[in-house]
């Protein structure tokens, strides 16, 4: 996964999980874990590049970088548990 990008997977007025990545392993497996949390938890998702406009108009430098609702959550790549516990599940 990690030359490849996945498509936005917006959901209604959930939050917005953001996945910024530069395309090495940590992101390419920072990027997995979000992506089952969003879909198990009921997030909206989207990746972007660490070095694309958006990642630059948040201040980010380092990739895997994780925002929510254009808060940084984390700017390293958690572990799975780390991740979870900021995700709740919506209701």
């Amino acid at each position: 996964m990690s030359s490849e990008t996945i498509e936005p997977v917006i959901r209604g007025n959930a939050p917005v999980l953001e996945v910024f990545t530069g395309g090495c392993r940590l992101c390419a497996q920072a990027l997995i874990d979000s992506l089952k949390l969003a879909e198990e938890r009921g997030y909206s998702i989207k990746e972007d590049k660490i070095d694309g406009p958006r990642a630059q108009s948040l201040g980010l430098r380092a990739a895997p970088t994780i925002v929510l609702n254009g808060e940084i959550l984390f700017p390293y790549a958690p572990s799975y548990e780390e991740l979870a516990e900021k995700l709740p599940a919506l209701s």
